[in-house]
């Protein structure tokens, strides 16, 4: 037992050393980088007024074409109105498909709106999940971030309290 705990104390000194060394490294670290203004991660470009306006005009109108494509390993990938694709998770790649097929209520002349309800259970049918209701407000500001971090128009997910949720294309 004796033998054990000097071990035991043998490796907790080692240990303190490393913690030692690896505290110095992090302040000489520091002091390099304490010049350096650009630290910070990529951010995603601002819109200019223009370019809003024209995504909120797209928005209103509602896009020409949602393509989802699916790879053979899962991976899915999302092109709006013959733009540039960009990658989806599986999840979020079948809530656009849910949300591009025809039907819906239509409110103030805008088809395919869903209620959160009828979102859950298309969810759960195509995926074999079990998305609750309550869960699809969350997973339509996961697709709204995904749309504004592939710089595509957010503005296309749409979502009204009385309504539902619904993706702007053409009908």
């Amino acid at each position: 037992m004796q033998a054990r705990l000097e071990r035991l104390a043998s490796r907790l000194s080692d240990a303190c050393d490393d913690v030692d060394e690896a505290a110095k490294a992090m302040e000489d670290l520091v002091g390099r980088l304490a010049g350096v203004t650009d630290v910070a991660g990529p951010r995603r470009p601002g819109h200019s007024p223009e370019s809003q306006r024209l995504m909120r005009a797209e928005a209103e109108a509602g896009a020409w074409s949602v393509d989802v494509l699916r790879s053979a390993d899962g991976a899915c990938t999302v092109s709006v109105g013959g733009r540039r694709a960009f990658a989806l998770p599986p999840k979020l790649a079948v809530l656009v498909t849910v949300l591009a097929l025809p039907g819906g209520a239509t409110h103030e002349g805008r088809p395919g709106w869903w209620t959160t309800a009828e979102v859950a259970t298309a969810l759960n049918k195509r995926t074999g999940g079990a998305v609750v209701p309550s869960a699809v407000p969350r997973l339509v500001y996961k697709l709204r971030r995904a749309f504004r971090d592939a710089g595509e128009n957010a503005h296309l997910v749409q979502t009204n309290r009385a309504w539902g949720v619904r993706l702007a294309v053409r009908r």
